[in-house]
């Protein structure tokens, strides 16, 4: 949630609960350059993963989350006006 709730209101992205395809989609229309969006699908295809899977083993999830925004932050491109 606290990804895409940062996405919705840094970017604009849609819909509260994206599909990896709209997490990357969303990037990419950003500019965003490769291989960004990719990262941030497969870090949502791993939330819905764990969501909707059987039980795993757990993964900090926060922390993921917290290294992929700050990620996207450091980038030349994210500090442009949206």
């Amino acid at each position: 949630r606290i990804a895409a709730g940062y996405l919705q209101q840094r970017l604009g992205l849609p819909t509260a609960e994206p599909t990896p395809a709209e997490v990357a989609a969303c990037l990419e229309r950003a500019g965003s350059p490769a291989p960004t969006p990719g990262k941030a699908a497969e870090f949502f295809r791993t939330c819905d993963a764990i969501r909707f899977g059987p039980p795993a083993p757990s993964a900090d999830m926060a922390a993921a989350a917290t290294q992929l925004i700050q990620s996207l932050e450091t980038e030349p491109w994210a500090t442009r006006d949206q």
